[in-house]
């Protein structure tokens, strides 16, 4: 599939990662070493991901 542009393979990759986590969420794959390599990652960047935490409490 050629792109033209980036900005047009944005949304696509956005919709695609969109779709793969909530099938991940759907079919419960989420393992408590899922959560601990987010909680690393996060640490490492610095980052806040509340949502995408509270989310995944629900699932593991």
């Amino acid at each position: 599939m050629r792109v033209p542009n980036i900005w047009y393979a944005v949304p696509v990759l956005a919709v695609f990662l969109g779709v793969y986590f909530f099938l991940i969420l759907l079919s419960r794959s989420v393992d408590k070493e899922d959560v601990e390599l987010l909680l690393a990652v996060e640490r490492k960047l610095g980052v806040d991901l509340k949502i995408i935490k509270k989310i995944l409490r629900r699932f593991v």
